[in-house]
């Protein structure tokens, strides 16, 4: 039990590394639209432009994808968070299960210990028995 616990710990932790990888990949593609998003805004309100309509239609376009980036960001961000949170609380239960085994094998062996000494004691009184 103790070992499957572990494994989860480090799969939780491989999730949360991956999702931390590919919310930054997120960060640095927004970045680059934002970039883009204001150059085009800057052409937009040139007054020279001949095809200023469809310079429009590519900036609302470019909104859009940057909206919906900054969305998926904003759930990734989410999910890092509880798996952060669901990682520690496997830390939590494999801390407390660790405890409870490790109580259990000493509740063991003093109970182990106990029963020899008992074998013990019956032989000893086996002997003496048949002595007689």
């Amino acid at each position: 039990a103790l070992r499957a616990l572990k494994e989860q710990l480090r799969d939780c932790q491989s999730k949360l590394q991956i999702n931390d990888r590919t919310i930054t990949g997120y960060h640095k593609e927004n970045m680059t639209l934002k970039d883009k998003l204001k150059k085009m805004n800057r052409l937009a309100e040139s007054k020279g432009l001949p095809d200023r309509e469809a310079l429009q239609d590519r900036l609302d376009a470019e909104k859009e994808r940057l909206a919906a980036r900054d969305a998926q960001i904003l759930e990734l961000q989410k999910a890092a968070e509880l798996s952060e949170k669901g990682k520690s609380r496997a830390e939590k239960e494999l801390r407390e299960n660790l405890k409870k085994a490790t109580e259990d094998l000493e509740k063991v062996r003093a109970e182990a210990a106990k029963a020899e000494q008992a074998q013990k004691l019956l032989e000893k009184e086996v002997v003496v028995l048949k002595h007689k």
